[in-house]
């Protein structure tokens, strides 16, 4: 009805049948939907949207806003008493013939995530179920956001359409792109030399991937919860290693924190300690370095300190096992005084494990002695302290605040 309406109003005048469908608006959106043969959805579209006191439709199904009428002539036209009804669709028609302004941008592409209970129907075309103003359900076929994507694709060959899916490991690849895992292979596409064109299963209408839409995948390869990403989506993608780049954060200090050497410390640690796809995004420290640039280092500073709480260490927790020595080892607190320390460490001498157990325990034989391990409260002083988080990489600065202390202790002035 929209699109009707707009033409007629382009047209400004009584027209056919014939000459609307011809408009670029109809044409346009013949295209986009993937329908061949508009004539009878125009004619079923009119006639349910004409005035009820027009003499020469009949139709016994109306809907509102009524605004077409019809002359003894076949010619339709839009009633102007009832334009006020569709202001917005004249108003939109006012912006059309203005023209895309110079700042205008058009979107280019779609965003989607797999996971598991999305289908076919959501990314290429399914059946949606549909309320009509008589309250009665019908059962239309709509087209997934790539289908739509490629109908814009297909009508601007001049420019590049992209889709990007996130997660792409997490959708079962063969229920999602079903007959489509051929036609997205570059040389299938249109206008390549092996096009491959197929009737989509729903509508029935003829379909094939334009060759100006990219399909950009992301996916976490340390997800090892998952099945590794399907065989026959794998040899049809080029595959870009995107590994943390901690000079991202550019030269950003937080109270003396330089978050590009924080960062890559932490990495060069766990590679070693375990592996490099499991090391730590920038994406963690990017909401600090944008703090410490716009509202200063207090404010920066509490980010970094809920970053390592709720984000760092308990993902550290979850890739050792709750071994303790390794993550002291990550956050650098074996060379930290233990005031600085995020988990502290207590040998458990036998005097100790004799009042834990009793005597014969069999504990610390061969000379190992137990030990204990026990990450600080979060409420505690230590998460505050800027020289707990800069002894993770600076052992200088750690070595001098225990010297500090020492001195401190002794009655010395260090200022």
């Amino acid at each position: 009805m929209q699109v009707l309406a707009l033409c007629l109003l382009d047209i400004d005048q009584q027209a056919k049948v014939s000459d609307i469908i011809k408009h670029e608006y109809c044409l346009t959106k013949a295209g986009l939907n993937g329908i061949s043969n508009i004539r009878p959805i125009a004619w079923s579209y009119l006639q349910i949207y004409t005035i009820p006191e027009s003499e020469t439709v009949k139709a016994t199904t109306r809907r509102e806003p009524a605004i077409f009428n019809k002359t003894p002539e076949s010619y339709w036209c839009l009633v102007q008493d009832n334009l006020d009804l569709i202001e917005d669709l004249v108003e939109l028609h006012k912006e059309l013939m203005a023209g895309p302004q110079s700042k205008q941008k058009i979107k280019k592409y779609s965003c989607v995530t797999f996971h598991q209970s999305y289908g076919y129907e959501e990314f290429i075309e399914g059946l949606k179920a549909k309320t009509t103003d008589e309250d009665s359900i019908t059962y239309v076929v709509e087209p997934g956001e790539f289908v739509k994507l490629c109908r814009r694709a297909e009508q601007d060959p001049e420019n590049r359409y992209a889709i990007f899916i996130d997660e792409i490991n997490r959708g079962n690849v063969s229920k999602i792109f079903g007959e489509l895992i051929t036609l997205i292979e570059p040389d299938k596409r249109a206008g390549e030399p092996n096009k491959v064109e197929i009737q989509l299963a729903y509508s029935g209408t003829s379909f094939s991937v334009p060759k100006n839409v990219d399909i950009i995948g992301t996916m976490n390869t340390a997800d090892r919860s998952l099945t590794m990403l399907d065989t026959a989506l794998r040899r049809r993608f080029d595959f870009v290693e995107m590994m943390p780049d901690p000079d991202v954060l550019g030269d950003v200090t937080v109270k003396g924190i330089h978050l590009v050497t924080l960062l890559r410390t932490l990495n060069e640690r766990i590679d070693v300690l375990y592996d490099r796809e499991h090391t730590l995004g920038h994406a963690f420290l990017i909401p600090v370095k944008q703090l410490a640039e716009s509202d200063g280092d207090d404010v920066a500073f509490d980010s970094l300190v809920c970053v390592f709480q709720n984000k760092i260490i308990p993902l550290l927790q979850e890739y050792f096992f709750e071994d303790w020595q390794k993550i002291r080892l990550v956050l650098g607190d074996n060379q930290k005084p233990a005031d600085l320390q995020f988990v502290t460490e207590e040998k458990l001498s036998n005097q100790i494990l004799d009042a834990l157990f009793g005597t014969g325990h069999g504990l610390n034989q061969y000379g190992d002695e137990q030990r204990r391990y026990a990450l600080k409260l979060f409420s505690e002083s230590v998460w505050q302290e800027p020289q707990a988080y800069l002894g993770i990489y600076n052992k200088v600065a750690s070595q001098k605040s225990e010297l500090g202390m020492n001195k401190a202790s002794e009655g010395v002035n260090v200022g």
